[in-house]
């Protein structure tokens, strides 16, 4: 089994970043906790 290699694009990355700047006024830890889980389930896929 060949293990893949998940490779964020600029455009994946940017969309992280504004939807935690989006959240992280209304509720910060939400805004990372959502951002991590995120991540985690691309990178499980």
């Amino acid at each position: 089994m060949i293990a893949m290699v998940l490779k964020w694009t600029t455009s994946a990355n940017r969309d992280l970043v504004r939807l935690h700047a989006f959240l992280n006024p209304l509720n910060p830890r939400a805004a990372v906790q959502i951002v991590q889980q995120l991540v985690a389930a691309a990178e499980r896929a």
